[in-house]
């Protein structure tokens, strides 16, 4: 996902249409998005999860955060590092124009998310306000902790949302920084406070979710070769997708329906340019979970993020992705004992030969339930895998209307809501 931003002057407002054409991407309308405006300095970031329906409405994880811009304030940082970090200590010289330009916009994404307590403890005492589908009425957000930040779930009726949206299986979140009282008494006016607004994914309680890795599942990194080749390719180098895996799962999203969460302990700061990699590579997506880069629970976080999403969607049927690179064949197999209902296969792309997979590591498991693998065309996923009804007769089909094609390779997942309607044709 690209960050976006816009001044302060006019609205304010930034359009998931404005994002895809600075993207040059016309799948990225419509995924879960990063967006960021500012306002006197301050910015706004807003990434949503995969919303679900209880029964009760729909639960949309949301990730937010108030921050300063501070670009001005990040060069003496970003040459220090890169004289340190990449020429002293790994022997990394080679900075070309294309090199170093990525190196400073991402970089810069990093240092920003790590602000000293000194610019962020007042940030706190601000407060965000949400939007949801149809509704013009704000709502307040769970107050900000020390660094700006808030994670939380928010809860959107089936009245909020228009028909046009539940037919895409898609919702719009608003955000934006209420203003303070001395504020509104300003020349300012409100709508020159940050807006920004991202998509969510509406869910159907059943059908296929497939749990991926990114790096070296999805995008090549390198993690096996050592600290040099990550730094090369997650600073230097545009970022490139694993041969065939864009395929596989543009497959799995059109003939079985699939709905794709990312998993990975990649920092939330490198969201921006990792949700554009995605998309402008045609992966399919509905939401990316990123590791905290300072967190102290980096080691146990694919495992927690992954359990918390098959309690989210406990009838869907679960397929797990990832690679030989690092501990996912662990941590797959350990899932895979504890979930044995739910989550249906284990797939790990074998980085290369020297780097193979342990069949220890699935000792006990049917081998018709993990597979290892080199190309991605030999993936073979188990018989059968539900395949909703929405899948198999769309709405568009019960109007008469003559079926057009999608602007993406991938067809979004209905809300439970069509199910019946789509059952009945």
């Amino acid at each position: 996902s690209s960050s976006s931003s816009s001044s302060s002057s006019g609205s304010g407002s930034i359009s998931s249409e404005g994002i895809a054409a600075q993207l040059n991407s016309p799948t990225f309308s419509g995924s879960s998005a990063s967006c960021t405006a500012d306002a006197g300095g301050l910015c706004v970031s807003l990434q949503t999860g995969s919303a679900h329906n209880d029964g009760a409405g729909w639960t949309v994880p949301l990730e937010a955060r108030l921050y300063r811009r501070d670009d001005g304030k990040h060069g003496t940082l970003l040459n220090f590092c890169r004289q340190l970090l990449f020429e002293k200590l790994h022997g990394i010289t080679e900075f070309d124009s294309k090199a170093s330009k990525l190196y400073e916009e991402r970089a810069r994404l990093i240092l920003r998310s790590i602000q000293p307590a000194s610019r962020t403890s007042e940030l706190a005492l601000r407060q965000l306000e949400f939007r949801a589908g149809t509704s013009q009425r704000w709502r307040s957000l769970p107050a900000l902790d020390a660094r700006g930040a808030v994670s939380t779930s928010i809860k959107i009726s089936d009245a909020e949302i228009a028909l046009p949206d539940l037919l895409s299986g898609r919702v719009t979140i608003e955000l934006r920084l209420r203003p303070t009282s001395t504020e509104l008494g300003s020349n300012l006016g409100v709508e020159s406070f940050p807006l920004v607004s991202s998509t969510a994914d509406l869910v159907s309680p059943e059908g296929l979710t497939v749990i991926s890795d990114i790096d070296d599942t999805v995008k090549v990194t390198d993690v096996f070769r050592g600290r040099e080749a990550v730094l090369r390719n997650t600073f230097l180098h545009d970022y490139r997708a694993v041969p065939g895996m864009p395929e596989l799962y543009r497959k799995w999203a059109s003939e079985l329906g699939a709905s794709f969460q990312y998993v990975s302990k990649s920092p939330p700061a490198l969201h921006q340019p990792l949700l554009k990699f995605l998309t402008t590579s045609g992966f399919p997506i509905s939401s990316m979970h990123l590791c905290p880069l300072m967190s102290l629970e980096r080691k146990s976080f694919k495992t927690r993020t992954i359990e918390k999403i098959l309690e989210a969607f406990p009838k869907r049927q679960v397929v797990l992705v990832g690679d030989s690179g690092e501990r996912d064949p662990e941590i797959y197999a350990a899932l895979l004992r504890q979930h044995p209902k739910q989550i249906v296969k284990v797939f790990i792309r074998e980085v290369d030969p020297s780097h193979p997979v342990d069949p220890v590591v699935f000792d006990g498991i049917r081998t018709d339930r993990w597979q290892v693998f080199r190309d991605p065309t030999k993936v073979v996923l188990p018989d059968p895998v539900k395949t909703p009804v929405w899948h198999l007769q769309h709405p568009w089909q019960l109007m008469g209307a003559v079926r057009q094609p999608l602007p993406s390779p991938w067809l979004p997942t209905p809300p439970r809501l069509l199910e019946p309607l789509a059952s009945w044709a």
